[in-house]
């Protein structure tokens, strides 16, 4: 019975030995930034945006497969999936939270809606491939995107992905005022 408990243990790869659950806690750190547009002293909208990068979306399929106890193809499917995702496209995942009065917390990447999500690579703009609004977050999405709560909505941003960059900076423009969130990726 101890040979099948460690064969069962050690089907998955473990980078940090006695914490795996950290890996993911700490990738979602180093690739989640805070955005608070504030126009005459109220505050029009809160974004909470991750840059979906190939570190994270490694430690998104260990953190689910360990959590749902798959096997090492479901989780090498799972991986491979998450960088080809990666690798082709920018993804932001977000959520947005503005409080009463105003409500103005919906999105496109035109000029349809309360605030428009554009992003840029290394100064380059990059077309957009589709936004989505996640009505119902699944649970392994609220498992990976923590900063959703209960006031605020998660959406999806992909963006062509041509070369890979040094910065990436997703600027929201809208009606009551404007802002940026920057990562450095390398």
């Amino acid at each position: 019975m101890l040979w099948t408990l460690l064969a069962c243990a050690t089907t998955l790869p473990d980078p940090l030995p006695n914490e795996p659950r950290m890996v993911y806690e700490f990738a979602h750190e180093r690739w989640t930034r805070d955005l608070h547009i504030v126009s005459q002293f109220e505050t029009q909208v809160v974004v909470k945006a991750t840059l979906v990068t190939d570190e994270l979306a490694e430690a998104q399929a260990l953190t689910i497969s360990r959590a749902r106890f798959e096997d090492a193809e479901t989780y090498q499917q799972r991986y491979r999936r998450g960088q080809d995702e990666a690798d082709t496209y920018w993804t932001v995942v977000f959520v947005a939270n503005a409080p009463p009065p105003h409500r103005a917390d919906s999105f496109a990447l035109d000029d349809s809606a309360d605030w428009q999500i554009h992003l840029e690579a290394d100064g380059r703009r990059l077309d957009p491939v589709d936004l989505e609004r996640i009505w119902e977050p699944s649970a392994d999405q609220e498992m990976m995107y923590t900063q959703h709560d209960r006031w605020s909505k998660m959406w999806k941003a992909r963006f062509d992905r041509p070369t890979d960059a040094d910065e990436v900076e997703m600027l929201v423009v809208g009606p009551y005022g404007n802002g940026k969130i920057t990562w450095q990726t390398r």
